[in-house]
């Protein structure tokens, strides 16, 4: 069982009756059509930067705005899962 938050990205793989075949990070399943939607939606993420926070906004229309990403590799490796990146 996986859980999937507002914002997450599916790639959509087949309708299997009122159930949608997606595959998401981390894996695939079947989740009920009802819950899933092509409006993006605001999006902000406080992520621990060791001393204090750093801040990502995501907007509807998909543009990003960092925050004091800080010194070391926190928010730098939470991006990196955020959107799936491969390479550094």
């Amino acid at each position: 069982m996986a859980h999937l938050f507002v914002g997450e990205w599916a790639k959509y793989l087949g309708k299997v009756g009122e159930e949608t075949h997606i595959r998401f990070r981390g894996g695939e399943g079947y989740v009920s059509s009802e819950y899933l939607g092509k409006e993006r939606f605001l999006e902000i993420y406080f992520i621990d930067v060791g001393q204090g926070d750093s801040i990502l906004i995501q907007t509807a229309d998909d543009k990003r705005v960092l925050i004091d990403g800080g010194k070391d590799r926190s928010a730098y490796s939470f991006l990196r899962w955020k959107y799936n990146l491969k390479k550094y």
